[in-house]
């Protein structure tokens, strides 16, 4: 079991996308482009967000549907390595855990570091993209802009510009969004495609995807997956922008945008701005022999193809957050305070389960106003009260066996005894808590 939420998210996170690729092979001709990225931005989802902690919601859905068959116990051994001094206020921390924390920290003022030079360099080189370019002001361009935004209900404030720095349409800019041109001649229906294109992006908020894909990457430089997923968010958004667009266009009007990406196809901005901005053309012959076929070839979907294309996508992404499971949480960690001896014999016969004269068995100092009282007792037959409020210092653990009990007061004089298996610390007292072996209950307490 893995106590790392970060890991988990990243399994999670690479759960999603290598199923995405297994189903899209599989079920190539019933996946559409924007299944496949609506797959992909489930993935970022997943490497972003700290899913690992709706584990006990999964149980507790489990339970209810299956009876007990997911009661997950919990065997495995839980050292704490920070503690809250009570006195004083501070933190004490093992030495493990602060060479651990110490490297992360460095590894992550890395990232950090790395990430933010990374948007610093992109802010100036837009800057410099942006102050180098002019604003266009020609009344068709303008006007087939205006009709494009009016088709996709876009209505946010979008600028033109022509830029020289750039070979290929892009898309720009997080708030004040401008689609920077080349300065070669583009015709009329090339313009009207070009335009369309980018809208579609904008419409899409695919650069909000292609922002959280990098912060993913930051967060998850270690897994090689995480540098895929960012390839495949930009391929399938081009994908996904051409599906949309020709889905209601006839064969001439697909021929002329295909035409167009062709035109564009086999040039590469000069500052590689592809992966970060919004781009119609695209250097990688692969992809746009995959973009022409979806122009040429790509036929809508019926509703049994729906049907089936909605139930992978669903599966896949329940399957991929079954990864939660994989984290192990923290048991519950209590200190011993208070030390009674018994006989092994006396032992015995508390641990008798079938309904034995509890009467002659007598706890020491249960103070019956307390509603839970708790205690541990080990092979040898000595039986410690437990406290939860106390704190403990950092400790190099040696356990021993034993049991916990809980003995719980209700309100009409009765009570409830659960016993668990359970490990103590020898050194420090700390008490770990496992699985549940039984309950007892009385209506009347004979303790």
């Amino acid at each position: 079991m893995i106590k790392s939420i970060l890991l988990v998210m990243s399994l999670s996170g690479t759960a999603v996308l290598i199923l995405q690729i297994i189903t899209s092979i599989i079920f190539k001709n019933i996946m559409s482009s924007k299944a496949k990225y609506f797959l992909l931005k489930i993935s970022i989802v997943f490497y972003l967000l700290p899913l690992p902690l709706i584990k006990n919601y999964y149980i507790d859905l489990f339970r209810c549907l299956n009876g007990n068959i997911f009661s997950l116990s919990q065997n495995e051994t839980y050292v704490t390595d920070v503690v809250l001094n009570s006195e004083s206020g501070n933190f004490n921390f093992s030495l493990t855990f602060t060479i651990i924390i110490t490297t992360l920290i460095i590894v992550y003022l890395i990232i950090i570091i790395a990430l933010a030079w990374q948007v610093i360099l992109y802010c100036i080189l837009k800057w410099k993209i942006r102050r180098y370019s002019i604003e266009i002001h020609d009344k068709n361009i303008i006007s087939i802009l205006d009709k494009e935004k009016s088709k996709l209900k876009v209505k946010r404030k979008i600028s033109v510009r022509y830029s020289a720095g750039i070979e290929t349409p892009v898309t720009t800019g997080f708030i004040h969004t401008v689609i920077l041109l080349p300065t070669t001649k583009i015709t009329e229906k090339q313009m009207m495609w070009i335009l369309r294109h980018e809208l579609t992006h904008i419409y899409n908020c695919d650069y909000i995807y292609n922002l959280l894909c990098i912060i993913a990457v930051a967060l998850h430089w270690f897994n090689p997956f995480a540098y895929l997923l960012f390839n495949q968010l930009s391929n399938f958004s081009d994908f996904n922008c051409d599906e949309s667009i020709v889905k209601n266009l006839n064969k001439e009007e697909r021929l002329v945008y295909g035409n167009t990406i062709l035109d564009f196809s086999g040039k590469t901005n000069k500052n590689h701005l592809n992966k970060v901005m919004s781009a119609l053309g695209n250097p990688d012959r692969k992809i746009v022999k995959e973009r022409l076929i979806i122009v040429k070839k790509f036929n809508k979907r019926g509703k049994f193809e729906k049907i089936i294309q909605s139930v992978i996508v669903a599966s896949t992404v329940f399957v991929s957050s079954l990864t939660v499971f994989a984290y192990q949480e923290p048991v519950e960690v209590y200190e011993s305070v208070d030390s009674f001896n018994y006989s092994l014999n006396e032992a015995d016969s508390y641990f008798d389960f079938s309904e034995p004269d509890y009467k002659e068995y007598k706890l020491p100092d249960l103070d019956k106003t307390e509603h839970i009282t708790c205690y541990f007792i080990d092979e040898d037959g000595t039986i410690n009260k437990i406290d939860k409020n106390m704190e403990k210092a950092p400790c190099n653990h040696t356990y021993k066996s034993g049991t916990y009990k809980k003995h719980i007061l209700d309100s009409k004089g009765g009570c409830t005894v659960e016993y668990y298996n359970a490990e103590k610390c020898t050194k420090c007292g700390v008490t770990i808590v496992g699985s549940k072996i039984n309950t007892v209950t009385f209506e009347k307490c004979p303790h």
